[in-house]
């Protein structure tokens, strides 16, 4: 171009028209044209300089590929403001044109790196000097280009970036920086505290990539990136084109949308266009942003639904999708008959990625408990899944990687408790396996002298090596109620014996739990065999009622009365009594007239017959006389009606007797000290023998029977019924003398009785009385013995005269009914 510009006046500015009015000076034309035609013509020389400055059809390196670009680059004008030899006033203007242009007509501006031309570098082998043998070795090369596109496209895939070299490439870790927060892994995730996170600069610095491998990995995915520098991206934004520039969300975007024109997934990683762990590490890394809403740790842009964003154990690409279950965890190795793609690969563990992308112990817990389960159920033997488990089915260090695994990884620990319900892994010191469904459990060892009697006691220890975090699941010396719940439930499996001693230690141990707010161990504590009878055994009280026994009722037998009736009777005495109220328990008071009442009446056939005498005995010396007392002394009181109904249930108790089969009352005895019984003792039925001992003794027992109804008399039609329907049919079989003491006594006592009541009363007893004076008249009752006996009638009356004439006719009455005096005279009367 060959021209001049007009000046003004002063010969610095371009002309400028001093009259607004006036559009067709041809001054400004002038200027106008020769303007354009330098825009025009520098347009023209950026395309032309292309071979010019990149003469080489292919490099073997980006710094020799970088360096021409750098010379081509140097050519567009700058309008950055910042430098001291910035363009200003027309020539900015003229500059400016140069890139409108340049933006008006799409030029091919744009250089970027053509990978598709292979080739082969030779060197020369300078170690041999013979020209036959100094053929240049090939060694092959992967070859580079230049190729230029332009600025536009319509075709999104055919876009080109720009990559900001100024700015560090993970843009993740510049935020993180500035903003003085650490960055969060996904390992980082610890179980103790979610939130908390260690400083991982030097991971983070690490496995940040260099700008070159980052755009080659970008480039490997299909985005077209130019070499241009960010100064041409900025003088194009002057200008009003706001190119398109690499970032996190942008090759985010890109990926999401092209991916599935590279490769069917799931794919290896070795046949995806990242063809190696590290680039597809590195390009993971690079698109991580640092979310607004989320400032606690480093997150991808959304979930990447239906993305291949996911690298799993064995090496394969995958979707991500709601289906597709990935656990984020260090020990997969753990797991080898597992499905792998359950498990994220090991080399992107350390990476900053959303922890909801993965099972971890953010996300949901029912989402994937199941999926634990299945991975346990393809690695853990069968056996394990039971209550309990033989511990030999497991090696000891497998066991410990194992809980290294359960408590140190995120996932697992979360879902600890349920990995410890569903499967026995907790181990004792006797080599066997818990699960926490078992009704006993391990306890946590410690040296407090508690723990070692229940070890004692078959109580499993937790073995020492299984991590604290497991103390949780297993009883404590702290938990007294877990450890009650525990003791009871070993009781109930295998019954365990116990001394006073140990249950003094147990039962202080456990009066630390307050019934009142946890009244289930109420029932606990009474299924245990922490009480003695009033036999001094120790039982257990479920089911049963308990009372506290009254001081110095008879034992003997007690126990055996209470027992078919569900109650027992506890020591007064008894060491419980020392740590709890006995309300508390359920434990009662009760007063010895109720014992009897209520229990030993009832089941007083079943003892023996000493046990029945310790009782009776008891009684009359103890309570008969205190119950009579309270009668009379409280007689409208609730005391007095339970002493009235012990009184009246003891005088209708069936408690005497040959055996338990044959026991009486006591009111259908008879007082064997009355001769009136004793003229046919065989007709009566008095007291055992053994309260007929002759002494002292016997008269307390006559005189307790008596008042609890002894026969000690009998009515005059009482005795006329019985000699009526038993003596005088026996009377035979009687010696003489009982004979004679029958008769004696009916003569005295019956007889004029019988007439009168036989003349004056009712005709019942008229019948009664009047069936007795006949029976007796001719009762055959007098003779020289038992088969010679005659009625009465049959004798004569040896003081009549007229029968003396003659005596050995006549039959007088025996010799010892004429004894000469009052007596025969009586006799004879009768």
């Amino acid at each position: 171009i060959n021209g001049h510009f007009t000046l003004n006046t002063a010969r610095r500015d371009l002309w400028k028209s001093t009259d607004p009015t006036k559009h067709d000076d041809p001054k400004i034309t002038w200027n106008n044209n020769l303007m354009h035609a330098i825009t025009s013509s520098y347009c023209k020389f950026l395309i032309d300089a292309h071979h010019y400055t990149c003469q080489h059809q292919s490099y073997v390196s980006y710094d020799q590929m970088r360096g021409d670009l750098v010379t081509y680059y140097h050519l567009f004008p700058d309008l950055n403001s910042y430098k001291i030899d910035k363009l200003e006033g027309d020539w900015l203007d003229l500059a400016k044109n140069v890139y409108q242009r340049l933006i008006k007509h799409n030029y091919d501006i744009l250089a970027v790196t053509d990978h598709e031309m292979p080739g082969r570098l030779f060197l020369p082998d300078h170690d041999d000097d013979d020209d036959d043998d100094s053929v240049a070795k090939q060694q092959t090369t992967p070859m580079l280009s230049v190729k230029w596109c332009a600025l536009q496209s319509s075709i999104p895939c055919e876009q080109v970036y720009f990559f900001d070299r100024e700015e560090p490439p993970n843009m993740a870790l510049a935020e993180v920086q500035r903003s003085h927060l650490e960055p969060y892994s996904i390992t980082d995730i610890s179980p103790s505290n979610a939130l908390a996170t260690q400083p991982r600069h030097s991971m983070l610095q690490s496995a940040v990539c260099q700008s070159t491998n980052i755009q080659s990995i970008l480039e490997m995915t299909g985005m077209v990136i130019t070499h241009a520098p960010s100064s041409i991206k900025k003088n194009f934004s002057i200008c009003g084109l706001e190119m398109a520039n690499i970032s996190p969300r942008v090759v985010h975007e890109y990926y999401k949308m092209f991916h599935s024109q590279k490769r069917t997934f799931p794919c290896d990683i070795e046949n995806s266009v990242f063809k190696t762990i590290s680039n597809f590490k590195c390009f993971l890394e690079y698109i991580l942003i640092l979310s607004d809403q989320q400032r606690h740790f480093v997150v991808g842009p959304s979930f990447p639904e239906g993305i291949p964003l996911a690298l799993t154990a064995d090496e394969k690409i995958r979707k991500f999708d709601s289906a597709l279950l990935i656990l984020a965890c260090n020990y997969s190795h753990l797991f080898p008959s597992s499905t792998h793609h359950c498990f994220l690969h090991t080399e992107l563990l350390s990476l900053n990625m959303a922890p909801y992308y993965f099972l971890t112990a953010r996300g949901h817990m029912n989402t994937y408990q199941q999926y634990l389960h299945a991975i346990l159920s393809d690695t853990l033997p069968e056996e394990m899944q039971g209550v309990q488990a033989d511990g030999d089915i497991l090696d000891d260090g497998l066991l410990k990687s194992y809980w290294e695994c359960f408590t140190k990884d995120a996932v697992f620990h979360s879902c600890l408790c349920t990995i410890v319900e569903r499967w026995a892994i907790l181990r004792s010191s006797c080599k066997q396996l818990f699960s926490t469904r078992s009704s006993v459990l391990p306890i946590v060892r410690s040296p407090d002298r508690l723990v070692t009697l229940l070890h004692s006691l078959g109580m499993p220890l937790l073995e020492e090596w299984i991590p604290s975090d497991a103390h949780r699941f297993c009883p404590q010396i702290s938990q007294h109620t877990k450890m009650l719940q525990n003791l009871a439930n070993l009781h109930k499996k295998s019954p365990i014996k116990i001394s006073l001693d140990n249950v003094n230690l147990l039962l202080k141990y456990f009066c630390n739990i307050n019934l009142k707010v946890e009244p289930q161990c109420v029932e606990l504590i009474r299924s245990m065999p922490f009480f003695q009878d009033i036999s001094g055994n120790w039982i257990a009280l479920s089911g049963r009622r308990a009372y506290i026994s009254p001081q110095n009722i008879e034992g003997d037998g007690t126990n055996q009365c209470l027992h078919g009736s569900n109650a027992v009777l506890l020591d007064s005495h008894g060491v419980w009594r020392k740590h709890f109220v006995p309300s508390d328990l359920d434990i009662h008071e009760i007063q010895p007239e109720e014992v009897y009442t209520k229990y030993i009446f009832n089941n007083f056939s079943s003892l023996t017959e000493q046990q029945r005498y310790g009782h009776l005995k008891y009684i009359r010396n103890d309570l008969y006389d205190e119950c009579i007392k309270i009668s009379r002394t409280f007689p409208w009181s609730i005391i007095n009606t339970t002493a009235q109904l012990f009184i009246n249930n003891l005088k209708s108790l069936k408690c005497l007797g040959p055996d338990h089969s044959q026991l009486r009352a006591i009111s259908e005895f008879y007082d064997h000290t009355q001769n009136v019984f004793n003229l046919s003792a065989e007709l009566f039925r008095f007291l055992p023998e053994y309260f007929r001992s002759g002494d002292d003794e016997e008269e307390i027992w006559l005189k307790f029977f008596r008042m609890l109804g002894l026969k000690v008399c009998m009515t005059e039609t009482d005795f006329e019924e019985v000699y009526t329907k038993y003596i005088f049919n026996n009377f035979s079989s009687l010696t003489e003398q009982q004979r004679y003491d029958h008769l004696k006594y009916i003569r005295d006592v019956l007889y004029d009785e019988c007439i009168r009541k036989s003349q004056n009363f009712s005709w019942s007893i008229q019948s009664i009385t009047q069936l007795f004076i006949n029976n007796l008249k001719s009762l055959k009752c007098l003779g020289p013995d038992h088969s010679q006996l005659r009625a009465i009638s049959e004798f004569y009356d040896h003081t009549q005269h007229v029968f003396n004439l003659s005596a050995e006719l006549f039959r007088f009455l025996p010799e010892y009914f004429r004894s000469g005096d009052d007596e025969e005279e009586i006799w004879l009367k009768f």
